[in-house]
């Protein structure tokens, strides 16, 4: 490794001059542009686009988002809020606040890896220097580009700050106990805070009592400075991995059985959990070797996959391994086995059987710490070489990874650059082929002529083209044509109706369609006769909620050869609400404002057929 004996003794300026240089290739991303999930979460939100700073304006801004089966994330959508207020929807503010907050949570990284080391006996000389690469490489790797410029991961990242709070303190506070040190009572409280705070952020806050109990059975193994102390230490870390373990499985086995939660995905839950056994192994290997090729950003590609048995049953077999070494170095390395735990922990939620997507690059942004300092655990005892030349290999890593992440962030710099790059790197991503055909279409800017309508259009056409694709094709190219005023293509239609009859019908696709009629209801010029044949066939899927069938029999009511489809809309839609007398009688008065007594009649015998 390198000989830290003959090296100047780190001081802090000399820590926050490595942090700047680690974070410094994010700039290179900056001002870019939102993305994705960004939309919904913040573009699009009447909410959260704060423009006059209010106690009451702040609180419903901090509640506007809620994931579906989640729960609120205040926290952040509140900073997501002062950020408008602030600078509107200028990209760059945001983006800078994003890299704050990795650079805070690095400095965290180095404070408790710094700790950790000490604890475990490692030399002052020998133990700040570690802590300094592995915040380092923590910061600086590639893998977390996507996290820290893509706004929308603020959860991510805020939650881990709440995360590395809590474990630092409860190292701290363990350190202290066993030095017989009293007073720990402030610590002890700075933990709970702090997870309790990043429930404010992400339900991944569910994992710190994973991380603290990591922490407790591999590095501190109940030690403490009285036998009492440590008989209870021993005692809470026994029932804390039974209660652990009952909860995991209980999670898994609950995930496993609820085959109606997976509706609206493409796989079953064992398929998601096979999947994830040759995914995890994926993510590992991004994190190894960071080809920057091959983090495409969006991974839908991956629900077209069938997961053959030779490659999950090897998955497995290395994922097993891993485990089996983190046994073995219990004793021996524990902050070996302590990486191998924490990069498990971090994906405990979103591998288990669970109806979320497949995957993403920011589930590795916890996790990563994970496996750099297993890495630097097990070279830690070779770092007492006399040898001072083999100082350059931390730095030529630090370098290599620093401009691997320059290049990745130069792509983010420019939202138009990025989705050629993405469409490029993944031509199976039909969210990537949608997201250049919108660079297109903007860039064509409601000119039929053009040469970025026909690109527009070719790339939309495309992402249609992949097979158990989602309607957000046909979606894009139709109101596309409604605003340019060119051709509906029968084709487009087509297509997704017979997606909608046929093919999981996903949040996505519901939320595509509801897109589709409420700007026809605003006055786009979309063909009606297909968009209700559109709506029916959605409808006929029974999943979709009494508003949505209401919006959509609204629609229908409007279009003179579309009565029979208006009342089945109407009758789904009441039938869907049967439970909920209160709203079934809004429904009723709205029937009747609409068309009178007779119109009511007509529904409720409908809803009998049904």
């Amino acid at each position: 490794m390198f000989n830290v004996e003959h090296l100047p003794r780190f001081r802090r300026g000399f820590v926050f001059f490595a942090f700047l240089i680690a974070i410094a290739p994010f700039l290179l991303g900056l001002p870019g542009g939102f993305l994705f999930d960004d939309y919904p979460t913040i573009v699009q939100s009447d909410l959260v686009r704060l423009t006059s700073l209010s106690a009451e304006g702040l609180w419903q801004a901090a509640f506007a988002f809620h994931p579906e089966g989640g729960l609120p994330r205040p926290l952040v959508n509140a900073s997501f809020a002062l950020n408008h207020w602030a600078s509107g929807l200028d990209p760059a503010p945001y983006k800078i606040a994003n890299i704050a907050i990795h650079l805070l949570n690095g400095w965290l990284v180095y404070r408790l890896t710094k700790a950790l080391l000490a604890h475990l006996e490692h030399p002052q000389r020998i133990a700040m220097p570690l802590a300094v690469l592995v915040a380092a490489i923590w910061i600086v790797h590639p893998l977390q580009v996507s996290t820290v410029l893509y706004v929308v991961q603020r959860m991510e990242m805020v939650c881990t700050t709440f995360t590395l709070v809590a474990v630092l303190s409860y190292a701290v506070m363990r350190i202290r106990m066993i030095n017989g040190h009293r007073g720990v009572g402030g610590l002890a409280a700075a933990s709970i805070v702090s997870a309790c705070l990043a429930w404010t952020a992400k339900e991944n806050a569910a994992l710190i009592p994973y991380f603290l109990l990591a922490t407790e059975a591999l590095i501190f193994r109940a030690k403490a400075a009285s036998h009492r102390a440590a008989s209870l230490l021993r005692a809470g870390v026994k029932a804390g991995v039974f209660i652990g373990a009952a909860a995991a499985l209980w999670l898994y086995v609950a995930g496993v059985l609820n085959e109606s939660a997976f509706a609206s995905r493409d796989f079953s839950p064992i398929e998601r959990l096979a999947a994830q056994a040759v995914i995890v192994p994926f993510y590992l290997g991004l994190i190894l070797v960071p080809r920057v090729d091959a983090m495409v950003f969006y991974y839908d590609h991956l629900w077209l996959r069938e997961w053959g048995q030779a490659e999950v049953f090897g998955g497995l077999l290395f994922l097993t391994a891993m485990v089996g070494v983190a046994f073995v170095y219990r004793r021996r390395n524990p902050l070996v086995a302590f990486g191998i735990a924490w990069f498990f922990i971090a994906h405990l939620i979103t591998s288990a059987p669970i109806p979320l997507e497949l995957a993403f690059e920011h589930r590795n942004y916890t996790a990563l710490f994970g496996v750099v300092l297993a890495i630097i655990g097990a070279v830690a005892p070779a770092v007492r070489s006399t040898d001072r030349r083999l100082i350059a290999v931390p730095v030529v890593l630090i370098a290599v990874l620093a401009g691997m992440t320059s290049l990745r962030a130069a792509y983010w710099n420019d939202p138009s650059l990025l989705a050629h790059y993405l469409a490029d790197i993944n031509p199976q991503s039909a969210r990537a082929a949608i997201d250049l055909g919108e660079r297109h279409m903007l860039a064509a800017n409601k000119q039929a002529a053009s040469p970025h309508t026909a690109k527009a259009i070719a790339e939309f056409e495309r992402a249609m083209a992949m097979p158990h694709g989602s309607i957000l094709g046909e979606h894009a190219a139709i109101l596309m044509a409604a605003q340019f005023g060119i051709e509906q293509r029968q084709s487009w239609w087509d297509s997704m109706v017979r997606k909608l009859q046929n093919d999981p019908l996903r949040p996505q696709d519901v939320d595509a369609l509801v897109g589709v009629v409420e700007h026809r209801l605003n006055g786009f010029d979309v063909n009606d006769q297909n968009l209700v044949l559109a709506t029916l066939a959605a409808a006929r899927r029974d999943k979709l909620s009494a508003g949505v069938l209401l919006l959509f029999a609204t629609h229908a009511k409007a279009v003179p050869s579309a009565e029979d489809a208006a009342l089945e809309l109407f009758a789904r839609g009441r039938k869907q609400a049967r439970n909920d007398p209160d709203y079934v009688n809004r429904i009723d008065r709205g029937i009747l404002a609409t068309g009178g007594g007779a119109l009511l009649q007509r529904v409720k015998e409908a809803e009998d057929r049904l």
